[in-house]
């Protein structure tokens, strides 16, 4: 057992087996390679993507199918190759949400740059879908009152 002492959560404890690690980082945290996901009761659907390099660093990651059940990508054959899968079902997929601390109605999930993990060997990329209907911010509170008046 491991132990890292988060700002946000304290003292956290993993295994070696939950490191993810990202060879290439996350979009402007390149320098952080190493991740654990912390699954919190009271924040469900969301988690956190915590970094085990750097103790102020966690991004709010959910599965964007709960929000955007149409969600859809086509992860390249070289993306494939890097997380070390043949088939693109073999993968999971979040997406890193903003919750602006003033307004977190206007919470966002970036759809066009997902987090993309083969939880086999906890090996993940952030994709970038260039040719794709998706943007950084699709609001997720004004996607949850659609589905409410369609019902």
């Amino acid at each position: 057992m491991e132990i890292f002492k988060t700002s946000q959560f304290g003292e956290i404890t993993y295994q070696e087996k939950d490191i993810i690690k990202t060879p290439k980082g996350i979009f402007g945290f390149g320098e952080y390679k190493k991740y654990v996901i912390i699954k919190k009761e009271e924040d469900l659907p969301f988690l956190w993507f915590q970094s085990i390099e750097n103790s102020k660093l966690a991004f709010v990651i959910t599965d964007p199918l709960i929000f955007f059940p149409t969600y859809k990508i086509i992860p390249d054959k070289s993306d494939l190759d890097e997380l070390k899968v043949s088939d693109p079902k073999e993968l999971k997929i979040y997406v890193i949400v903003t919750i602006p601390p003033k307004s977190p109605d206007l919470s966002s999930a970036n759809l066009i740059a997902p987090l993309v993990i083969n939880p086999r060997i906890n090996l993940a990329k952030q994709l970038v879908l260039p040719r794709s209907p998706y943007t950084l911010k699709h609001y997720i509170l004004e996607t949850l009152k659609k589905k409410k008046t369609k019902k």
